[in-house]
């Protein structure tokens, strides 16, 4: 989503969207439950809190979403064309991880056919 867009789905100014996504600032709670409607996701996730999961729970009427081991959560500014790859990367993985299938344990290449062992399901 482009600062524009977010801006406009969130309601808030140019400089306010400028600072938080610069990490400049000290936006208010308002301000930031405002993107993260925008961004439809939980405040609690959005801030990255140490909540613990009942906690979590309670606040945003959902499960905390774990990583399982070899995914890592990231934010980066790239050029359209590989934002494009990094998202459609990105809806793969939550595909996986919301179905239970990681890599193999010990893999390190997120190629399944490169790994030695067979793709395995979790549980």
């Amino acid at each position: 989503m482009t600062k524009a867009r977010l801006r406009n789905i969130a309601e808030l100014s140019a400089g306010i969207i400028s600072d938080v996504t610069c990490g400049r600032g000290n936006p208010s709670l308002d301000s930031m439950e405002q993107i993260a409607d925008a961004l439809e996701t939980p405040l609690p996730e959005l801030l990255e809190t140490d909540l613990d999961d009942k906690s979590f729970e309670l606040l945003t009427e959902r499960k905390r979403v774990k990583l399982p081991q070899g995914y890592e959560r990231i934010s980066a500014i790239l050029p359209a064309h590989q934002a494009f790859m990094v998202k459609k990367w990105a809806e793969a993985a939550k595909i996986k991880i919301e179905n239970n299938v990681y890599l193999p344990h010990g893999c390190k290449n997120s190629h399944w056919g490169d790994c030695s062992t067979k793709n395995v399901k979790s549980g």
